[in-house]
């Protein structure tokens, strides 16, 4: 049995998910590293929870229900792929968490959306905690991205491919 759980995010996990956002080391690591304020994190946020196209799962200890942080799946128009994200509190970093939480979030991604065939992350050539999490649960690098973002900071493009193996 896993130590930890994962849950549909609420409207009771705004300030926690705004928190986690805003952390200096998230926003170094992001593609947009602006800091956000309340009114526009909750707007966006409320938005998302109503829009089947954002998937965002937080992950618990099970033992405590402590937050540990969030994993997020942005889904095309037509559901067919999806992009990911993660994002652990500042006090859960470094303790081996990054792979669980991917490993069991793209679990229950995939039974909700079956029609999904891929998913798909892109991260900064220095996030190398990512980029280790992300391998290990078995995305692999798209040499055919251009892996240029508009900061001119190096991206990475990686990919999970799902077939259809619950049709």
């Amino acid at each position: 049995m896993s130590d930890i759980t994962l849950r549909e995010a609420n409207l009771s996990d705004m300030e926690a998910l705004l928190l986690w956002r805003n952390d200096a080391l998230t926003r170094a690591m992001s593609i947009d590293t602006r800091e956000l304020d309340l009114p526009t994190h909750q707007q966006w946020f409320t938005q998302a929870l109503n829009n089947e196209r954002f998937y965002i799962l937080i992950a618990e200890l099970a033992a405590n229900d402590e937050r540990l942080g969030m994993v997020r799946f942005d889904l095309e128009a037509d559901l067919s792929k999806a992009k990911i994200s993660i994002n652990l509190s500042s006090q859960s970093r470094g303790k081996g968490y990054a792979s669980r939480c991917l490993t069991e979030a793209i679990e229950l991604f995939k039974k909700r959306y079956r029609q999904c065939d891929a998913i798909l992350a892109q991260i900064k050539t220095n996030n190398i905690g990512s980029i280790r999490s992300f391998e290990q649960v078995g995305f692999c690098l798209d040499a055919t991205q251009d892996n240029q973002d508009e900061q001119s900071d190096k991206l990475l493009s990686y990919y999970l491919n799902l077939g259809n193996e619950y049709e």
